[in-house]
């Protein structure tokens, strides 16, 4: 694998494979369609009436960001040396963050086309 680097970066990297990048984001992605199934609650409308989608799909993201928060500070704890030159320094670690990430927000997008009341493409 080719290895890139520039003049201005402090750190070579290697991109990784994008099979790779497929294979990170399908677990992220079946995390949260497993999430949404756990948070749902079945014949039960606390709500009078309204649709539940919209605090489920709100609180799914509160629990994306409270994970991705977590990693990010695991990540920089891992390689402080991301701070220094933070677009040429890459590892796997950061790739499946990114990843995971990824899936969420294809999962989002096919939550809300199926869920959202407004009329989409």
């Amino acid at each position: 694998m080719q290895l890139y680097f520039h003049e201005s970066d402090k750190f070579p990297y290697r991109p990784i494979s994008p099979i790779w990048m497929i294979i990170y984001v399908l677990p992220s992605f079946c995390f949260f369609i497993i999430v949404n199934r756990r948070v749902a609650t079945p014949n039960k409308d606390y709500s009078g009436g309204k649709s539940t989608w919209p605090q489920r799909n709100t609180f799914i993201s509160f629990i994306h960001s409270c994970l991705s928060s977590i990693f990010v500070v695991i990540a920089i704890i891992r390689a402080p040396e991301m701070l220094d030159d933070p677009l040429s320094h890459t590892n796997r670690f950061n790739y499946a963050l990114a990843a995971f990430s990824l899936g969420y927000f294809l999962w989002d997008f096919v939550d809300c086309k199926q869920n959202s009341a407004l009329p989409v493409l």
